[in-house]
């Protein structure tokens, strides 16, 4: 006969005797005697708890109260009774059959299901109860009841730490009872406990558990909020088309380190000055941007065939395509808080150099990127990058190191999946070496040691993770700069 969890035994129903028709009983047949004012105390405990358990489960209690009242209602419901008492109809309890564990029929379903739970829960003692240990678990997780979450998850709500960093609670993840035991991926060390009571504690306790404690609940996915950036490179690889446009106004100093212009002071490959004029005045350019990311798993593969227009002050207008840029994109680390990534890119001179349609050199741009969680609803993108040209004049050719940066945050969502991201942005590039021409002083200007920086805001609207669109403006705020304004516009389709 299959048994039923509950371990509680089925007792023959005795007849109401009077105390002088009571039989005598012998040793061989004497049972626990018990009288029926014990046994109305007795169910007037085990209804109070019963009401408690169910108070809980409409309002939940903190775990370790919790726990007591399944303990203290586990318990009562233990103790021998009569089978009218323990809600056993009449044929349920033969004579002459050995015992068996009784059968619930008067409770509510969800009860059942919670009395049944707590054969495979183990209670603590009183003292084991602490908020930080309330409960452990067996290899079987008992059937969720409506309404409860998982008793292992902790502050896992979901699956994953759901990134709370709220004090005292980073760093304490438990295990979630859908994706494995122990606070660890499987061969994981569990590491130390990281406790703390700020917020920048908080982080650093967070990605103190990225690295050396993974989590096993951690299911990486593309994430709106994590690449709504216009100036910066997106850290998870992707699948992905963009079409863009970039307006540039008021670029001065073109040939500067040989990064948007070859050298152009009659010397280089560059557009050559209209006398009596040194060099290019400023300039302003138009960009028709057709970029394709094919992504498996952690990396992916990038190209990017650019279309220039450009109307300089003194030069002549030309248009056509430029340099086209190649590379791959690898992830290098990716959790919940955290998301870093190595990207590579070759620019190709493909573009007429002559009329200002490209730099007339090969050129390479290592970067990292980053991505990390401040909230739910706002991201940090970062990109570090080193350009470097091969093959430039080696007057005028040098390397620069360029920064990126931006916060995004959902401003609203139209629908669940169509969220409304702002973005706030800040650009720099520092020159390392080279030169520049001025169109006043000349040529073989010093370019090494000065800093252009730009910052400005975007919008974008993603509709179901597959298609996003907005627009993004860059504006210097230093005296020089390459273009003192830049304005992006981009549509993006995932596949």
């Amino acid at each position: 006969m299959k048994l039923d969890p509950l371990h509680v035994p089925q007792i023959t129903p005795r007849p109401e005797l009077s105390p002088s028709s009571m039989p005598v009983e012998t040793p061989e047949t004497s049972v626990p005697h018990e009288s029926l004012e014990d046994r109305d105390n007795h169910e007037i405990q085990k209804a109070q708890a019963k009401r408690r358990v169910l108070d809980m489960m409409k309002h939940p209690a903190e775990p370790p109260l919790f726990v007591r009242a399944l303990a203290e209602l586990k318990q009562l419901w233990k103790k021998e009774t009569p089978p009218s008492k323990m809600g056993l109809r009449a044929d349920q309890a033969p004579h002459n059959d050995p015992p068996e564990r009784a059968t619930l029929v008067d409770w509510p379903e969800t009860t059942v299901k919670l009395i049944d739970a707590l054969g495979s829960i183990r209670i603590m003692n009183s003292d084991e109860v602490t908020p930080s240990r309330g409960f452990v678990q067996t290899n079987e997780p008992p059937e969720l009841l409506p309404g409860f979450l998982p008793l292992s998850t902790g502050t896992c709500t979901t699956c994953g730490r759901g990134g709370r960093h709220a004090p005292g609670h980073v760093g304490t993840r438990q295990n979630c009872t859908n994706c494995g035991q122990g606070r660890c991926v499987p061969g994981q060390p569990q590491g130390y406990p990281c406790e703390t009571n700020t917020l920048i504690g908080g982080y650093f306790c967070d990605l103190y558990s990225c690295l050396c404690c993974p989590d096993p609940c951690y299911e990486p996915k593309w994430i709106p909020q994590a690449d709504a950036a216009f100036f910066v490179d997106a850290a998870r690889p992707v699948s992905q088309m963009k079409i863009g446009w970039d307006g540039g106004l008021n670029l001065i100093f073109p040939d500067r380190s040989e990064y948007f212009w070859a050298r152009a002071d009659g010397s280089g490959k560059g557009p050559r000055p209209t006398p009596p004029a040194l060099g290019e005045r400023r300039l302003r350019y138009n960009d028709l941007v057709v970029y394709t990311e094919t992504a498996a798993g952690g990396l992916s593969a990038i190209v990017n065939f650019p279309y220039r227009s450009v109307s300089p002050e003194i030069a002549a207008h030309a248009s056509g395509f430029t340099d086209m840029t190649v590379g791959t994109k690898s992830l290098l680390f990716d959790c919940e808080l955290l998301t870093l990534s190595l990207q590579m890119l070759t620019t190709i001179p493909t573009g007429n150099f002559s009329k200002g349609l490209g730099n007339g050199h090969l050129s390479l741009e290592p970067s990292l990127l980053f991505s990390l969680k401040l909230s739910h609803n706002t991201y940090m993108q970062g990109q570090i990058s080193e350009w470097i040209p091969l093959g430039g004049d080696p007057n005028y050719s040098g390397a620069i190191l360029h920064t990126h940066s931006s916060v995004n945050h959902v401003f609203c969502r139209v629908l669940p999946d169509v969220p409304i991201i702002g973005t706030l942005e800040v650009n720099t590039w520092s020159f390392q070496d080279g030169a520049y021409t001025d169109p006043n002083l000349g040529s073989n200007q010093r370019s090494g040691g000065r800093t252009y920086v730009s910052m400005g805001p975007g919008l974008r609207v993603f509709v179901c993770n597959r298609v996003d669109f907005g627009a993004g403006a860059a504006f210097a705020v230093t005296d020089q700069h390459f273009a003192q304004t830049v304005v992006r516009v981009m549509f993006r389709y995932r596949f």
